[in-house]
């Protein structure tokens, strides 16, 4: 069964699965990085919220050997249990008050993404871009985010401006920043995870890495915009150090200290861009350097 027969296929099984009240919608969907996969999304009426599920995941899980039946079954299974409401307080998109407080940042690869920036208030930092996204709380409790484009701050009549102002306020206290030594890190995952620690050959008894990201561990390669965090861990090392660029998701900081040659470290970065990580996750190719002296991150 080729893919577009398994698309057309899994989306009328599930027809018949399924609530006669929701609808099945097939999409293209752009991601991070102009990476664009097909998916289905699941919508029910008068719900801001409609899961999706990706088909290029899906149709691997068949030609692996799964069966379709059990596919579908799974799906069925997740759709039963999704939360297609948001909390009371921020129902209503239109009103901005309701998500001011919850304005953050990200940090995305600004080449690849022209796209997006076409679509949506941003800020260059570097060779990178800042974007905005609000994060959502649904009635269980748990956090889901939507991108915030130029017809959502034009609906608010906020600026650009506004919402960075927000964001640096916002995105600390609720995605509170972590470091911590990669050999620690790396102790937790397990073994088939850690892939990266061969890489870049950490020795556990002498960790000279460290991992930077947020709390919740998605998109927290943005903590490298929090205020004075850079420059706190730099003078607690008491010097200067250079940030890879692991993913969107975190970053690794390597005190210069150590002399570890940059060269190597591009070489590192590379590596972990073509092994390690999906496409959507990328951030970018090369070290950047953070001087203490002039509290200042550049290009490596």
């Amino acid at each position: 069964m080729n893919f577009a027969v398994f698309k057309d296929t899994l989306i009328s099984l599930l027809s018949t699965h399924l609530d006669p009240n929701v609808t099945i919608t097939p999409k293209h969907i752009t991601k991070n990085n102009n990476n664009k996969r097909e998916a289905i999304v699941i919508s029910i009426k008068d719900s801001p919220i409609a899961p999706t599920f990706y088909l290029d995941n899906l149709y691997n899980d068949y030609l692996q050997g799964k069966p379709l039946d059990l596919i579908v079954e799974s799906i069925e299974t997740l759709y039963q249990n999704a939360d297609f409401s948001i909390s009371g307080e921020i129902a209503d998109f239109t009103d901005f008050s309701k998500f001011k407080n919850r304005i953050i940042y990200r940090l995305i690869n600004r080449k690849k993404n022209e796209s997006l920036l076409s679509d949506v208030p941003h800020y260059i930092y570097l060779d990178l871009a800042i974007i905005f996204c609000a994060l959502v709380e649904t009635k269980d409790n748990s956090q889901a985010s939507f991108i915030i484009h130029s017809s959502h701050s034009d609906a608010w009549q906020v600026s650009r401006s506004d919402l960075l102002e927000l964001a640096k306020e916002n995105t600390p206290l609720l995605l509170p920043p972590q470091i911590c030594r990669l050999a620690d890190m790396l102790k937790e995952l397990q073994p088939e995870t850690s892939d990266i620690g061969e890489l870049i050959n950490v020795d556990m008894q002498e960790p000279v890495f460290y991992v930077m990201t947020n709390s919740m561990k998605i998109n927290g390669a943005s903590t490298l915009l929090y205020e004075n965090v850079l420059l706190e861990f730099a003078n607690k090392m008491d010097t200067d150090f250079y940030v890879l660029p692991s993913s969107v998701h975190e970053t690794l900081l390597l005190p210069i200290s150590e002399k570890f040659p940059s060269e190597q470290i591009n070489e590192i970065i590379r590596e972990g861009n073509e092994c390690l990580i999906s496409p959507e996750e990328y951030l970018s190719d090369h070290y950047y350097y953070f001087d203490r002296k002039q509290n200042m991150l550049s290009c490596g």
